[in-house]
């Protein structure tokens, strides 16, 4: 049974990333056009609200989500009450920005953020109608249809808000593209999974997904607190046009790691909740699950790093180069970040949730202060202070693990080899193009192969980085033989 859920969830992975291919694609496209016809303040207002709005996504989701695709069982009832949760609090939390939106301008000291909050309500709405069936969908392990689902949903959004842009609307352009995202996102959902929830049964006990969900939400706030707070604090200390060039910064890295993040957690999770009673499978998995996110993610990020003078040019504008550091910064930042991401997968599906809310009380309060000790001089320290944080989270996690009989030697192992490998090379990478004063077209070329050779000297006599490297090898081979087979 085991190998069989394995070889299931590998064959999900061509149409998870497939679709994450695709939505990838029509953000860049999205952030090439419309870098080019809003400013940094446009930016910089919704941000703000954007932000706080992905704050309340963890109380509207409530954790729920993840108990229903971790759960052993799951009947109607169930589902259906768990859906009228959901939805009830997606309501609530929209009412709640809807009549908090003038106090949130005052805070921020710009009347136009009210009017934004009122319409970015909505997002909690169709949000919290969503869940379940998104949860459903994962549960099942049908990939394909969440692919197809959110990338269409992006591509739809994309062309109304350029549109939008196009017609002088402003910051309203990115509002609207925010909320048919949303819109459209559940539409997909539910056509892809045609079920019709109950009334509500008081006689149906939902409590154990409250439970799970109550200690996974908490965690799950301060973590997105301590994401959000460099945003927060850019925001009502330096302003929106700062706020906005940190933004895009931010912006095309996370693009990329939130791409990376919601196909890997959407296959992991599920897959590890099914062999968590079969532990050899479930660190084979896991090891493996790690290994491959890895090193796509360090050999991705680590470019970034390299060439991110030629990217902002070219996908931003030259208006935009101050955001250079940024994306530097935060791409080092990034790689942290995944590398602690196989501990999320082992919080979720174990149902460890109420050990994942004790790590999180101890270690979010100290990335949040190192985040706002950052902000005392401009936006490239509160960058660095959280690259610094999410190294901080990243290695504690595991010493908390550890000390809870979970086997965490080789993750941290293999880890820890990776990054400091690829940082390595970045670095010499860098070096190389300091050492002579290069044009802009050889320096490219010269960091770009210096930063390759570094790699495959490594792989060379590293044996702990080949033979992850090799798990990732294999599964672009076997992706590739399976596309080719396909045409």
């Amino acid at each position: 049974m085991s190998l069989d859920i394995v070889k299931h969830s590998k064959a999900g992975v061509l149409s998870l990333v497939s679709g994450q291919a695709a939505r990838v694609l029509v953000q860049v496209i999205s952030i090439v056009v419309l870098a080019r016809l809003l400013t940094p303040a446009d930016y910089g207002l919704t941000a703000i609200v954007v932000t706080l709005v992905g704050l309340g996504e963890i109380v509207r989701d409530f954790g729920l989500s993840s108990s229903a695709v971790q759960a052993d069982s799951l009947n109607n009832r169930e589902k259906s009450n768990l859906f009228w949760i959901n939805s009830l609090i997606g309501t609530s939390l929209a009412a709640l920005l809807f009549f908090s939106a003038p106090l949130l301008a005052a805070w921020f000291q710009d009347a136009r953020l009210a009017d934004i909050a009122r319409v970015m309500s909505l997002a909690f709405l169709f949000n919290g109608l969503a869940t379940q069936y998104k949860a459903a969908l994962t549960r099942d392990m049908k990939f394909s249809h969440l692919a197809i689902s959110d990338s269409l949903a992006a591509l739809l959004s994309m062309v109304v808000g350029i549109v939008a842009a196009y017609q002088g609307m402003q910051y309203w352009a990115i509002v609207i593209q925010q909320i048919l995202l949303s819109f459209f996102t559940l539409v997909l959902y539910v056509m892809f999974h045609r079920w019709l929830p109950a009334w509500p049964d008081i006689h149906t006990s939902v409590r154990r997904f409250i439970t799970f969900g109550m200690h996974l939400m908490g965690s799950q706030m301060l973590g997105q607190l301590s994401r959000s707070v460099d945003t927060l604090i850019i925001g009502q200390r330096f302003g929106a046009d700062l706020l906005g060039i940190y933004n895009r910064g931010q912006q095309l890295v996370f693009m990329a790691l939130n791409q990376i993040n919601a196909p890997s957690t959407t296959l992991a999770i599920p897959v590890l909740s099914k062999l968590k009673h079969d532990s050899k499978e479930y660190y084979r998995f896991l090891n493996y699950g790690q290994s491959v996110l890895m090193h796509a993610v360090s050999l991705f990020f680590g470019l970034l790093v390299l060439n991110a003078d030629l990217v902002i040019n070219i996908m931003l504008g030259q208006q935009w180069l101050s955001a250079i550091p940024i994306v530097q910064i935060l791409a080092i930042a990034a790689i942290f970040q995944v590398a602690n991401y196989s501990s999320y997968w082992i919080f979720v599906s174990k149902g460890l949730t109420r050990d994942q809310l004790i790590f999180t009380l101890v270690s979010r309060p100290v990335m949040i202060l190192i985040i706002i000790l950052g902000a005392v001089w401009n936006i490239y320290t509160v960058a660095a202070a959280y690259a610094l944080a999410l190294l901080f989270i990243w290695l504690y996690c595991y010493f908390f693990l550890s000390k809870r009989d979970i086997d965490v030697t080789a993750l941290l192992k293999n880890s820890v080899v990776v990054c400091i490998s690829y940082l390595l090379a970045v670095s010499l990478g860098m070096l190389s193009i300091n050492l002579y004063d290069l044009g802009m077209i050889y320096a490219v070329i010269v960091r770009n192969l210096v930063f390759i050779l570094a790699l495959l000297i490594t792989y060379k006599f590293s044996l702990t980085f080949s033979a992850s490297a090799d798990c990732l090898l294999k599964l672009m081979t076997s992706n590739l033989k399976k596309l080719i087979l396909r045409k």
